[in-house]
């Protein structure tokens, strides 16, 4: 695959990625940046909840894509 067609399927498919990666960054802040830093640990937590959320808008009910006018 070209760096095109991996392009390509993740504009297609990031709501469905966007859990998986939000599990591994999660993971990744609870064990690195948990101990060493809360406040930093905090605000950075923001992002894997925002894919989480994004994640159940599109992907588990479906129905907001229908909004779109695209």
């Amino acid at each position: 695959m070209t760096i095109s067609n991996y392009y390509n399927w993740l504009k297609r498919n990031w709501s469905e990625t966007g859990l998986i990666v939000a599990i591994f960054l999660s993971v990744f802040l609870f064990v690195f940046v948990r101990p060493t830093d809360f406040v930093l640990f905090v605000i950075l937590l923001q992002t894997p909840l925002y894919l989480i959320h994004e994640t159940e808008e599109y992907v588990f009910p479906g129905g907001f894509g229908q909004f779109l006018c695209w």
